[in-house]
């Protein structure tokens, strides 16, 4: 999903989920944004319940933390780890960070139609402000 501007894909967000399917997300970024020579940030969004306390260091890794150690013994990137709707942090950090391009995993299930039914791809795709690449999960 590329907007009309027709922008050139100098900056990439990758988002993830943490999960092992969600790991091809990843592959295909990096291989996309070494072809680019575009540079590349990695994103994932922890929910926050609330009333939960801020993270301490006596709680147990969250999977910003697994991912970030798994990318660095592998391919020495960082994680950048947000904390609440994915969506929304996705938009938000592809906003903040000026991105022309938002890579993330969306479930197959038909075209990307105009519903969204709570799929974060899907609300990602219908609001962002840059092309918006999607993987197959």
């Amino acid at each position: 999903f590329v907007p009309p501007s027709g922008a050139a894909f100098d900056r990439v967000l990758v988002a993830m989920d943490g999960t092992p399917r969600g790991s091809a997300v990843l592959r295909f970024a990096v291989a996309l944004a070494r072809e680019l020579g575009a540079a590349m940030r990695v994103l994932t969004v922890e929910r926050h319940w609330p009333g939960e306390p801020e993270l301490a260091p006596a709680l147990p890794a969250t999977r910003g933390e697994a991912m970030q150690a798994e990318l660095d013994r592998n391919l020495a990137i960082a994680v950048e780890v947000r904390r609440g709707d994915a969506a929304e942090q996705i938009l938000e950090a592809a906003r903040d960070g000026r991105e022309d391009m938002v890579v993330i995993g969306c479930h197959r299930g038909g075209p990307a139609g105009v519903i969204e039914a709570g799929s974060t791809a899907r609300h990602v795709i219908h609001h962002a402000a840059c092309a918006v690449l999607t993987v197959p999960l």
